[in-house]
């Protein structure tokens, strides 16, 4: 409860007691009360109505007890104490306060520039008054000096007693009545920062250093307008999970994946086949001229293709399952689409061409084998073979046959006309016949003065050399059909080429003396797209000598020159 203190002049918050009064003034029962045992109340009856208690004296004391009577509103006599009902009474005549308590006291009103100063509680203090109060307490109110506020009871909470108009109570942690905002530029990125009545808005600039948020300057945001315009798309994302590709999906946009199925990818890029249409391949090694082939166990194995995998649509094998003997060839039936080993039976009016063996050629003479209209083809005339070095040379003799004979002089080949492609059969074109000149292999592929390469259409062992044509008429038309180097006598003007063709090197020497800038066109026989100089094309240096190289692909003739020789 709240009890007046003299000493402090202040109402102060008081527990009440836990035990029962059993004395009073050092009395027990029935205890009348005299002067002597309430000091002061003759100072207080004296004073004016508005501050009884805080001028109390003693009634025996009384300069006019009349008057002190009259203004407690007492109306026994002498020097007694009054009685509870007559103090009652006065208090309700006065408007005072019971300091020991009261309740229903009716309304306080103050006089003019009069406060009421409510009893002060720090926080702690609060906690203990608060651990005592129950719903019959609602609003008792005091002031908290840790927090200066008004804190009133509610019957069941502490309340902060707000200012009229819903005044400010607290903003960002300040509690000052007027407080102001204002804009600032430090901290690393935006934040309030608020001290005494003062909130700043802190915006740092984006260029300070440590700054991870701030505010884009003018210059900085001209530059960056001046930037890439919108793509109109989402860009690839430059990270990507080791072994991941990026793949189209069905919005049309780029989805990072892992490669699956028959092949996986690693970070290095490199493809490995795993699987065909989801069938395991073997890891071992490929040998030359071996193929995939399936096996028994779902797998597909490295292996050499024999005539048994041959499978008709049906998955029969094609090819006999055993060799065919001597005599003997392979025969296909459309029937059963497959192969079977058969006699070879051929009648003789349908041999037409080929070589057989004596045993083979019983109904005609064991030297010659006729080759129509009386004239047969001997292989050992009159019973003797030809010896070594020999050749079959036509004779009219008997009508006309070949005999063994020697060829005298040489045979000029220039007067015959080949009637298909000449067989070398890995021999050399020679000039003397002997192991050199040109090698051609069965693949086209060209040897000079060696074996032909099979990485190569041609190789050359030994110094090629390509004739220069010089061209002493100070021409401004070249034909490089001439040769692949031309040396002229003319100065650098308007060149018109010739026969710069796809994929060749080429070389032009001018001599001539003038200074000036050489131009290239052509026209035979076609038109390159561009004419390409390095470096920069110009005029070359009087009194020298200039060379120019060019060599011509996808249609661009690139050109590199040098003057002052």
């Amino acid at each position: 409860v709240l009890v007046w203190n003299d000493g402090d002049g202040e109402w102060q918050p008081q527990a009440l007691p836990t035990a029962p009064v059993t004395t009073v003034a050092g009395r027990t029962g029935d205890v009348t009360l005299t002067t002597t045992d309430i000091g002061g109340l003759g100072t207080m009856a004296t004073e004016a109505a508005d501050d009884y208690l805080s001028k109390a004296g003693n009634l025996s004391g009384l300069d006019n007890v009349g008057t002190a009577r009259s203004n407690l509103g007492i109306t026994a006599t002498g020097d007694s104490l009054v009685t509870a009902a007559d103090a009652a009474a006065a208090r309700a005549a006065i408007g005072s306060i019971n300091r020991a308590g009261d309740t229903g006291i009716g309304s306080l009103s103050f006089a003019a520039e009069a406060n009421l100063q409510l009893g002060a509680y720090t926080n702690a203090e609060q906690a203990t008054l608060v651990t005592g109060l129950a719903a019959a307490d609602r609003g008792r109110s005091w002031y908290n000096s840790d927090t200066n506020q008004i804190k009133y009871w509610n019957g069941s909470a502490v309340v902060v007693l707000g200012a009229a108009g819903a005044g400010l109570e607290s903003l960002g942690g300040l509690s000052a009545t007027t407080q102001s905002l204002a804009i600032g530029t430090s901290s690393t990125a935006p934040s309030w920062s608020s001290v005494t009545d003062t909130h700043t808005l802190n915006i740092p600039m984006a260029s300070g250093a440590g700054v991870t948020a701030g505010l884009l300057s003018k210059a900085d945001y001209d530059t960056l307008m001046a930037k890439q315009d919108p793509l109109g798309f989402t860009p690839m994302d430059s990270a990507l999970t080791a072994g991941e590709i990026y793949v189209g999906n069905d919005s049309n946009e780029a989805q990072a994946r892992a490669l699956s199925g028959d092949a996986t990818l690693s970070d290095a890029g490199v493809l490995t086949v795993t699987g065909v249409r989801g069938r395991e391949v073997a890891s071992s090694g490929v040998a030359e001229g071996q193929v995939y082939r399936m096996d028994g166990a779902n797998t597909w194995q490295p292996a050499y293709l024999n005539f048994s995998d041959l499978k008709t649509a049906g998955g029969v094998q094609q090819m006999p399952g055993t060799s065919c003997t001597a005599g003997q060839t392979l025969s296909w039936s459309s029937v059963t689409d497959t192969f079977s080993c058969t006699n070879i039976e051929l009648d003789a009016s349908r041999i037409v061409s080929g070589t057989f063996s004596n045993d083979r050629i019983d109904s005609v003479s064991v030297d010659k084998i006729t080759s129509g209209a009386d004239q047969y083809l001997t292989y050992a005339p009159s019973g003797t073979p030809c010896t070594a070095g020999q050749v079959l040379v036509w004779t009219e003799l008997d009508g006309g046959r070949w005999i063994c004979g020697t060829v005298t002089g040489s045979d000029n080949l220039g007067d015959h006309s080949a009637t298909q492609n000449i067989a070398l059969n890995n021999y050399w074109l020679s000039g003397d016949g002997d192991n050199e000149g040109i090698r051609i292999d069965a693949s086209g592929n060209v040897g000079v003065g060696q074996e032909a390469n099979s990485n190569a259409k041609m190789a050359v062992r030994g110094q090629v050399l390509s004739e220069i044509f010089v061209d002493s008429s100070s021409s401004t038309s070249f034909d490089f059909s001439e040769s692949n180097m031309i040396f002229t006598n003319s100065s650098c003007g308007a060149f018109t080429l010739s026969n710069v063709l796809e994929g060749g090197s080429y070389t032009l020497i001018v001599s001539g003396g003038t200074s000036g800038t050489c131009t290239f066109s052509q026209t035979s026989p076609d038109s390159p797209t561009q004419w390409r100089f390095l470096p920069a094309n110009g005029p070359t240096a009087a009194g020298t000598i200039s060379v120019y190289s060019f060599v011509r692909a996808n249609n661009i003739v690139f050109i590199s020159w040098m003057t002052g020789f």
